[in-house]
């Protein structure tokens, strides 16, 4: 089991008696402006069945495959974020994507959940960088990237069709080496 212990909080792996605040984290409005891609868990599921795919998840090896961790709180385990990697559905490069529930911002749990992850992915799996997308002009995205060690690579701009997970078609283009 995967766990990556921080100041505050913890990263770790979703287990099946994690289902229902999974299913809140999924379910929450300011999570799914921004995950959009992240799909809704229970929709046409039942909370065992939820239960089920997660200890799938857990023992899945495919070093391809998304991968999620809970953002728990330190001490009560509380879990309060997701955050994870995998394929870029339009880009084909591993991004780092994350998620935070709206009353636990302003914590600095983001900030320390981002290094944390991004840092232990590069070290882990061997990756040689991965990236972080951001709508343009989403200031607090392009801050949690920079204090994270990001770095702006470009900003780019889709024609034609939106990036998925994007509101527009202009967006922040981050790696983080």
């Amino acid at each position: 089991m995967k766990r990556i212990e921080g100041e505050s909080i913890v990263l770790r792996d979703l287990m099946p008696s994690d289902a229902a605040g999974y299913a809140a984290l999924c379910a929450d409005p300011a999570l799914r402006r921004v995950l959009t891609e992240w799909e809704d868990p229970l929709e046409g599921e039942s909370l065992p069945a939820l239960e089920d795919l997660i200890a799938q998840a857990q023992a899945a090896s495919d070093w391809r495959a998304p991968r999620r961790l809970a953002i728990a709180l330190r001490g009560t385990d509380e879990i309060v974020g997701l955050v994870g990697v995998g394929e870029h559905p339009d880009l084909f490069e591993t991004e780092l994507v994350y998620g935070l529930l709206d009353a636990c911002r302003g914590r600095g749990y983001t900030k320390e959940a981002v290094t944390l992850a991004s840092d232990a992915f590069l070290r882990c799996e061997g990756l040689p960088y991965l990236i972080l997308t951001a709508a343009d002009g989403d200031g607090p995205a392009f801050r949690v990237a920079e204090k994270c060690g990001f770095l702006l690579y470009e900003r780019r701009v889709r024609v034609g069709r939106r990036l998925t997970g994007m509101p527009g078609e202009a967006y922040a283009y981050f790696r983080k080496y």
